[in-house]
């Protein structure tokens, strides 16, 4: 009984740093939990402040390199109870929407915003350890090898130079094992730079949406079945349209929807395509905040025709974990509910 204890005494001693937002009008405290992996030990707890993840009110910040040598993070929400994450479903005419500063994020960086249809209550009911996690690249633990994986929904990748928006859906329900089904690993996503709209998004006023400010970014889940994921921000008190470019001299787009997938070359089948991703959503996404870098850099979001970045060795983790530790994104106001502007 004594060890038992001490078990679940370490179990619940976390502080786990709280975060206010808004659901369906509602103000609701919630938890931060860091991913398991950067846990020393599968039940140790963590000092976050060591880990470059604090929170004020409804600010969330992510520091890349602390003093402590930790590199990174990625964090869930847990709801008001601390042992279950908090569920979204993102259909039928709901919008999510947050405040962000990109502005100490160098090309390289990627501050991510995004939802996964993992287990509300983690891997073995232990969420508050922050177990569970799977991704469309079949990137979570199960048993110590990289096997699981789900339906993942891009809110938000991004640096100061470049961003995207990705779906990522699945041929089967919830998390799989490798070998039992696939996810659309490459996505379909939105990128304006891709498409020709390079003067979009960028470190100055010369852009449309600029980045060494905060904005909100608003993202719209149009129909049940989903039909539609749509985008605008908000910068200066004025609300700013998503770029429109012309994809592949097809046609324009300002959203995602299955007849943008396909003409940006993610053909549309039955099991993946913008119905799927709302079939998953529907069931529910836990919410997850990482801020990472890469040996190989960000090439796919920020340099060649994604972006105005070098790539590679100029803007590899050992770079910018040397020249730029202390980069960061905040995060704030957190938002879910019905959509606010059709």
């Amino acid at each position: 009984m004594f060890v038992v204890f001490l078990f679940f005494s370490n179990l619940f001693a976390e502080s786990n740093p709280s975060l206010t937002y808004t659901y369906n009008g509602a103000s609701r405290t919630g938890y931060i939990v860091v991913d398991q992996e950067w846990r020393d030990t599968a039940t140790a707890d963590v000092n976050y402040s060591a880990i470059g993840v604090s929170t004020s009110g409804s600010s969330l910040t992510q520091v890349l390199v602390t003093p402590s040598g930790a590199i990174g993070s990625r964090l869930y929400l847990l709801d008001s109870t601390k042992s279950s994450y908090e569920l979204f479903a993102l259909v039928g005419n709901v919008e999510f929407s947050y405040d962000v500063d990109m502005s100490d994020l160098p090309c390289g960086m990627n501050a991510a915003l995004y939802t996964i249809e993992m287990n509300k209550n983690g891997l073995k009911n232990d969420a508050q350890l922050g177990t569970g996690y799977c991704d469309a690249q079949f990137l979570g633990m199960v048993d110590g090898k990289q096997v699981s994986g789900c339906a993942e929904l891009d809110i938000w990748e991004a640096n100061r130079e470049a961003t995207v928006y990705t779906t990522h859906p699945c041929t089967f329900t919830g998390q799989s094992t490798k070998g039992s089904g696939s996810c659309q690993s490459d996505g379909c996503g939105f990128n304006a730079y891709r498409y020709g709209e390079k003067n979009f998004y960028g470190p100055s006023s010369s852009f449309t949406l600029d980045t060494t400010k905060k904005f909100t970014v608003v993202t719209q889940f149009i129909g049940n079945p989903l039909t539609e994921i749509k985008r605008y921000y908000i910068q200066g008190g004025k609300t700013i349209p998503n770029a429109n470019p012309l994809v592949y001299n097809t046609a324009n787009y300002d959203s995602i929807t299955d007849a943008f997938c396909k003409t940006a070359g993610h053909n549309p089948d039955t099991n993946t395509n913008i119905a799927a991703m709302g079939k998953s959503l529907a069931r529910g996404h836990v919410l997850s905040f990482s801020l990472w870098d890469s040996n190989d850099g960000m090439g796919w979001l920020d340099a060649s025709e994604y972006g105005p970045c070098p790539g590679g060795t100029a803007d590899s983790a050992a770079t910018l974990e040397k020249n730029h530790p202390g980069s960061h994104v905040v995060w704030s106001n957190v938002k879910f509910g019905p959509v606010s502007n059709l």
